[in-house]
């Protein structure tokens, strides 16, 4: 159900980013863009949980969102514990 988006079925989106009215920060890790030069393989499968596209959709939809890019896999918090920390809590710094 998951590869093949199915999972996903009756989950509006958009509508749901567009409802959110508080501060938010999207972490958008880049590794196999990085690497390879693409945020897809040969066979044109996506190797990351969103492309630039993507990313530039949720600014579009979700106001004042922050975004930071970091070099790591889908697994920033455990990859990079230290700057996923960082990053959180300069983000809560901005927003008491």
């Amino acid at each position: 159900m998951w590869y093949d988006n199915s999972w996903y079925k009756g989950f509006d989106t958009e509508a749901s980013l567009a409802a959110i009215k508080v501060p938010a920060v999207l972490i958008h890790t880049n590794y196999w863009y990085n690497h390879y030069g693409s945020y897809y393989d040969e066979n044109g499968v996506l190797m990351a949980a969103m492309d630039d596209q993507d990313v530039a959709k949720v600014k579009s939809l979700l106001k004042g969102v922050e975004v930071v890019e970091v070099d790591s896999g889908h697994l920033v918090h455990f990859e990079k514990p230290d700057e996923y920390t960082k990053v959180l809590l300069d983000f809560a710094s901005k927003v008491k």
